[in-house]
């Protein structure tokens, strides 16, 4: 297909439908492209960037012009403005999210840990497949309970012996 040929498509949304469109695509290229510094070596996902200049292009025909500034020299990238990333939820809605994996990674990670730490390879390969997803789940079941009940007030780093050992050379 050439770029003539592809389908396009028109939608009909209410300046509300459209608002909830401008912070759907910006949670979005958040998430595909917060992490990556935008470099040679770490390029931004230009599919997810490219989609976010063309919905906030729009948002003068919706009245929210507000939310969406064009880059001075640019090829009509449009981006969001401050008051979008301020007066609307994305920002919480990103805190919230950022929270929760949080949370959810470093109980899996810590739980994921424990059960290595205390079957071996050939035990864990041993053990019937509900048996293993069972015991990984009371691993990181611990460590949910315990942050839902202390956050990382108990959390602690001990320190390792053979480390220790260098110290004091």
């Amino acid at each position: 297909m050439t770029g003539k040929d592809i389908p396009k498509a028109s939608i009909v949304l209410t300046r509300r439908q459209f608002l909830a469109l401008l912070k759907a695509v910006y949670l979005g290229n958040w998430v595909a492209n917060a992490y990556r510094d935008g470099g040679p070596l770490d390029p931004l996902a230009e599919e997810y960037e490219g989609i976010l200049h063309l919905v906030f292009s729009q948002a003068p025909r919706f009245g929210l012009e507000k939310y969406a500034s064009r880059e001075p020299g640019s090829d009509d990238a449009h981006h969001p403005t401050r008051l979008f990333e301020e007066g609307t939820d994305v920002r919480a809605v990103l805190d919230a999210h950022e929270d929760a994996v949080f949370w959810e990674e470093l109980a899996e990670r810590l739980g994921e840990r424990d059960f290595h730490a205390m079957h071996t390879e050939e035990m864990a390969a041993g053990m019937a497949e509900d048996e293993s997803m069972h015991r990984h789940h009371e691993s990181i079941d611990r460590y949910e309970d315990e942050f839902a009940n202390h956050g990382i007030d108990r959390l602690r780093i001990a320190e390792d012996e053979h480390e220790k050992g260098k110290d004091a050379q």
